[in-house]
Parts: C-alpha cells; structure tokens; sequence
C-alpha cells in the first residue's frame, strides 16, 4: 500500500482545477509507465489547448482489451461562483454569505484516523493511484488480456474529453475486442450497472411590472413561469405513468425539481421579470428527450401569445446541461463476471453523473466501480477511507495477476470468449 499512497499524494499535489494547465499532473502520469510495454499518448482538449487528457494502454498482440475510464482534475478551490456553488457543497452558505475555502489537506495529502484527507482524494485519485500502483507491480506480457486507460482533464466541468479520448482509442483497440470497461467513481467497491440521467435549464419570463393595486398594467412573470414548470411537471408525470419506478435506483423515479428562482421583485409591485432554474433526473427507460421537446413547443405557443401583447413580452425555455442514463443489464457477461469475482450478487444503479454513458453509448459494457463514498465526493475535507483503497488494489492486483490457464482462470476473459464464441 505504501507505492499506492505515494502516488495518491503526488496526484493530490499536482492535480489542477479544469482548464488550468495540467502539465505537471499528466507528465508524472506519464513517468509511471515509461517503459516499453506501454503505449502513452496525450490528447489535447476539444475546447482548452493547454489542457490535456491521458490514453495509456498495453500492446500484446491478439488479447481484448478491458478499459478503464477515470478523471484527474478536481473541484475548484473555494464556493465562489457559479460553477465552484455547483460542486462545493455548503452549510448554509446564503445565510453565512461567506466562501468556504479548502483547509490545508486540499492540496496536501493528510492521513488521519485511518482516513487520507486532500481535494480529489475520493473523487476519483484514489481510484486511479491504485490501478498505476497495482500495474507497475505486473509483468504485462502475462496478463490474461490487455488494459487501455483513459483519464480525462474535464470530468468535473464540461465532460468532452472522454469522448474525444474514445473516439482516438476506439479504432486502435477494436480488432482486437472490447471486453468492457469500468468507470472508477467512487461506489464504494460495489459494481453499479446504470446510471440515472440528468438534465438542467431554465425558464425566463419577461414581462412587465407594475403596482399592486394596478396588476392588470403589467404582465406578473412568475404567474407565467409557473404554468411552464406546471406544465412541465404533467409531462413527467405522464413519463412516470409509461415507465414506472426502477427500485435498482435512487431515487427510483423520475422527478423534476426547481433549483434557483431570480426575480426583479420591488416593494408592492408585481414580478416582471423571472428566471426559473430547474433539473429533471431520470432513468434509463424513461424518454427526457420527448418531455423537452413537448415543453419547448408549449413556451413557443406562449411566447408568441406574449408578444401579441406586448413586443417586449417573451417566454424561453433553455437546455443548459443533459448527462445520459445508461443500463448494462446484469444478464451481461461482463457484469456477472465481475459479480462473481467480488461475490457481489445484486447490483444497483447510480444516482450521480459521470463519463460512463460516453462508454455505454459506444456499446462497450460499462459499469462504475471504484474506492471511496460519492458522499465524500465535492466536499471540504474530502477523505476516502485507506480500507477503501486495500480493496480497490486488492481487486486490481487480483484481476491482473489472474493468468488465462486451466488451473487458474481469468472469469471477465473466460466469459468474453464464450460469448464471442456463441
């Protein structure tokens, strides 16, 4: 374990929040598979040039590849603005009114109480300090298959990279086959087959405010928002009725929640301007794309009814942010192969969001399966427990050091080759 806490510390030190330049970070990366077994290459990311991403992979001819898909940047310093206020979760920090800054274990690995504290430690360098760790203890040419790696710089942020990553990596590998690929979010070394969707946006309402005892020379905005989300909520409720709850996930339903109202509010006059942030998560069975489609169609029908009142009068409805759901069944060999090396026997869905469906969508077998709590994930003084990181080595120096022979078979090769041979 030592080897996997130097690296995890060295990871916390030089991770950066996205974009910055990661160069310090990728090039130790780098430094640990410098050898000939192993094939290294950046890739530059689709929006920030001195941003990069990392593929590492092992080239033995004639064996499949198992993937694995991580992230190495972090959460950003403090809960200031509105992309830290996404990530850093608070007490209270509208009543406080005060930014809540890191202590010293963000940039520095601290271990405490069986507990290593530092930003990113959970999510997700633990998970990838001990893959490199477990790897550069194998002879790779004895692996029962190879292994290609994929660590992207803007998980956290806008979440391109992987499949920028993929979409280089994809061609290389598939000759040889794909037998899956596991995505090393923080699950507490339990295998999660899905992952619920998200999506975010807004309603803006421009109307015009007046007097209270005179409401009928204004436009009231938030009455008119209202009936968007109201309308909105019947849409998912009719997809609730189509396709019912998933006890695999929770929450097991989809649901629509307001996150954020702003008005132009004033003493004793109505609302004439209004924005309306809200989310939708849902399931993999369940259709996002026909409830915004149906609720973008009901605001054009308002908007254009606004404005017969009044030219300046207008209605938007804004997609801002969708993260896929996704479904790898447990009937999948891929699953139920990682089932029984864990012993692992019910498998449950995630409730947060990650780069797993850019896997899932490819049609490769993606599962999340890392150390550490997602409760952790985000959080000042974020730690991941060192029992966590004992089962997350044990489990890779395990699967690698299996060798493809009749005493001592690998399970997740064994099964890619009966389904391949069916």
């Amino acid at each position: 374990m030592n080897n996997t806490f130097e690296i995890l510390q060295n990871l916390i030190k030089k991770a950066v929040v996205f974009p910055k330049n990661n160069q310090e970070i990728v090039e130790y990366i780098a430094q640990q598979f410098n050898s000939e077994s192993f094939s290294v290459q950046y890739v530059q990311n689709p929006v920030h040039s001195h941003s990069y991403g990392v593929i590492i992979r092992t080239i033995v001819p004639n064996k499949p590849y198992l993937l694995y898909a991580g992230h190495i940047d972090v959460v950003p310093d403090d809960c200031n603005g509105d992309h830290a206020g996404r990530w850093c979760y608070t007490k209270n920090p509208v009543i406080s009114g005060k930014s809540l800054q890191w202590d010293e274990s963000a940039k520095n690995m601290i271990e405490k109480d069986d507990k290593i504290y530092g930003r990113g430690s959970c999510d997700m360098l633990g998970s990838v300090a001990s893959l490199i760790s477990s790897l550069k203890q194998v002879d790779v040419n004895k692996l029962p298959h190879n292994i290609a790696i994929i660590l992207a710089d803007d998980e956290e942020s806008q979440m391109m990279s992987s499949k920028k990553m993929l979409d280089i990596l994809y061609p290389q590998i598939i000759d040889n086959g794909i037998i899956g690929c596991i995505v090393g979010e923080p699950t507490e070394m339990n295998v999660l087959i899905g992952q619920r969707g998200s999506c975010r946006g807004n309603i803006v309402i421009q109307g015009a405010t007046s007097h209270v005892s005179r409401p009928d020379l204004g436009l009231d905005a938030f009455q008119e928002a209202n009936k968007v989300y109201n309308y909105l909520s019947s849409q998912c409720k009719k997809e609730q009725h189509n396709h019912p709850a998933d006890a695999r996930f929770i929450p097991d339903d989809l649901y629509c929640r307001i996150l954020d109202i702003k008005t132009d509010s004033a003493f004793k006059r109505t609302i004439g301007a209004v924005s309306l942030k809200f989310m939708i998560n849902h399931l993999p069975t369940q259709n996002i794309e026909k409830i915004l489609e149906n609720t973008d169609k009901y605001v054009r029908i308002l908007d254009n009814k606004l404005k017969q009142l009044n030219r300046q009068y207008r209605a938007s409805f804004e997609i801002q942010k969708k993260y896929p759901s996704f479904i790898c069944e447990q009937s999948n060999s891929f699953v139920s192969g990682l089932g029984r090396f864990l012993k692992q026997s019910n498998f449950s869905g995630a409730g947060f969001s990650s780069d797993a469906p850019v896997f899932a969508q490819k049609g490769i077998p993606t599962v999340l399966l890392g150390p550490g709590s997602i409760l952790q994930a985000h959080e000042p003084n974020e730690f991941i427990h060192k029992t966590q990181l004992e089962k997350a080595e044990e489990f890779w120096n395990k699967l690698l050091n299996q060798e493809s022979r009749p005493v001592k078979s690998n399970i997740l090769f064994d099964l890619y080759k009966k389904q391949n041979l069916r």
